[in-house]
């Protein structure tokens, strides 16, 4: 019964926190690159061509993980 209730227990989680998690995270996987949504206009890189492209994404990404290795010490 134990072995039952962990598996029932765990389709819960699944369904209840998991599943909605993964299917925002790949919507917005597909919205970035042009494949869905209202302005879709089809494959594309150009939007993330245009943020890894930006030296001011680099910076901030420098900043984060300096401001982070400061206080995970």
């Amino acid at each position: 019964m134990q072995k039952k209730a962990t598996y029932l227990g765990l389709a819960l989680f699944f369904l209840l926190a998991a599943f909605p998690l993964l299917l925002g995270i790949g919507y917005a996987l597909l919205y970035s690159l042009g494949l869905t949504g209202i302005l879709g206009e089809g494959f594309t890189l150009g939007h993330w061509q245009a943020v890894l492209g930006s030296a001011a994404f680099w910076e901030t990404m420098a900043f984060s993980t300096y401001g982070t290795g400061g206080t995970s010490g």
